[in-house]
């Protein structure tokens, strides 16, 4: 009895092909799925670390320059923050825009990562060629 079972299950899996290759593809298809889940969920946490990190970094540097404690802020002329994280450390620029200029003025910042050490990393206020340029966090410029 149960070889005779055993030997239509073995019919199934060399006879049909075709069901064969529909079962491995589903099967294939829920762990990708499973597979993208966990990374989502993984990379969120990650994004999630990072922001928790740059807003660290900001208050540090406000702290420590109080007068950007006013950034961010949506008043005219808008002021916003933008930050790269790097394997050394955080750069960050305090950005004033305006209207029909796309940057005003930049105060830059590093913060180094061993020793939360801040230093200016300059001021960028574009003339009229640079205006076009993108605007680097790196350089300042």
């Amino acid at each position: 009895m149960f070889t005779n079972l055993y030997n239509k299950s073995i019919y199934f899996l060399y006879m049909d092909r075709g069901s064969g290759f529909i079962i491995v593809g589903l099967i294939l298809v829920l762990i990708f799925s499973i597979f993208i889940v966990v990374y989502d969920k993984v990379d969120k946490k990650t994004e999630e670390k990072i922001k928790s990190e740059e807003q660290k970094i900001i208050e540090f540097v406000q702290m420590k320059y109080p007068d950007f404690k006013v950034y961010p802020s949506n008043d005219s002329p808008k002021k916003e923050i933008k930050a790269l994280k790097q394997e050394d450390g955080w750069y960050l620029a305090f950005i004033q825009t305006g209207s029909g200029t796309p940057i005003l003025y930049a105060n830059c910042f590093f913060v180094r990562k061993t020793d939360n050490e801040t230093f200016i990393n300059g001021r960028y206020e574009p003339t009229f060629i640079d205006k076009s340029r993108d605007f680097s966090l790196v350089k300042c410029y």
